[in-house]
């Protein structure tokens, strides 16, 4: 969609808001973190908005609470963005453990 421009009163024109810009979206764009039940797919946590490049995945989680509501030795699988973080929490693709816990799972 069409990236909404503002009024900038020093050079009195619209610009493009360039907090909301998002390079990797080459245009408007915020992030959200969704936590969805394996299982179930009820959703169970939501956080964000976050403006693009304000935070990282990992950020998002450690900032939102998230690591909170996980129960002793309760895991998240995780998309890449969280390999590097602590792997009490998280399971991911290269991670520490994935490979081990994924063979578990398909016998």
């Amino acid at each position: 969609y069409k990236q909404q421009r503002i009024w900038d009163e020093e050079t009195r024109k619209k610009v493009i808001n360039k907090k909301l810009y998002s390079w990797k979206l080459k245009g408007p764009g915020l992030a959200y973190q969704v936590a969805i039940a394996l299982g179930t797919s009820d959703i169970v946590h939501i956080s964000g908005p976050y403006l693009p490049g304000e935070v990282n995945d990992l950020e998002m989680f450690y900032q939102s609470g998230l690591a909170d509501m996980l129960d002793e030795g309760e895991r998240m699988e995780a998309d890449p963005g969280y390999i590097g973080g602590d792997p009490e929490y998280f399971l991911t693709p290269g991670g520490v453990g994935f490979e081990r816990h994924t063979e578990r799972r398909v016998k």
